[in-house]
């Protein structure tokens, strides 16, 4: 049987439609603060090189008009072991603090290899690690916070020497102030604001 032309378009929608659920309803996480960088025992030169990745940020934040409180060092920054794939690792390293982040929490986050090769620099609150693979490497999810009830979420494939996003999407599950949804209204939007 051969389907019109505008089923099959219906059809390609309702797929996407439904895959885009499953990423955006990801159990992201945010890295705890206790995981930090000066308790990851890095060799040298995963520490030499993850200075020079997240240098600028941190020349920012070190700024001598700005109130001690307000900076942070590389020592801090919050770190965890991230499996990218079933044979390699790797480490998702977040900015913090008040010179770094937005108001709602939003920081610079860094997908890194085991041998501290740049994967994804971006801004994210939380993050998650799909099963999904592409070209060998899981999926990976960020979610940008908004409001209590909205914040932004994008979905990054590996090309085959980095992440890119590929899909993203406002999640909002009050777009009626007045009432609270079960289920968000996911929205497709474009990439542009999570693009390196």
């Amino acid at each position: 049987m051969k389907l019109p032309i505008a089923w099959i378009a219906l059809f390609g929608m309702t797929a996407s439609a439904i895959a885009q659920q499953g990423w955006t309803q990801a159990d992201t996480h945010a890295i705890e603060w206790r995981h930090n960088v000066r308790a990851a025992r890095l060799t040298p030169a995963q520490m030499a090189r993850l200075k020079k990745i997240t240098g600028s940020e941190l020349q920012a934040c070190s700024d001598d008009e700005l109130p001690r409180e307000a900076k942070v060092g590389l020592a801090d920054f919050p770190i965890e072991p991230a499996t990218l794939a079933p044979d390699k690792s790797g480490f998702a390293v977040q900015g913090m603090g008040s010179c770094m982040c937005g108001a709602v929490g939003n920081c610079p986050f860094w997908l890194l290899d085991s041998d501290m090769h740049l994967l994804i620099a971006s801004r994210a609150q939380e993050f998650a690690l799909l099963p999904q693979l592409k070209n060998g490497m899981r999926n990976v999810v960020l979610r940008l916070h908004g409001s209590a009830t909205d914040s932004s979420w994008a979905l990054y494939q590996f090309d085959g020497k980095h992440y890119r996003p590929s899909q993203c999407a406002d999640v909002n599950y009050s777009p009626n102030p007045d009432r609270i949804l079960k289920r968000p209204k996911v929205t497709p939007q474009r990439c542009d604001e999570w693009k390196e």
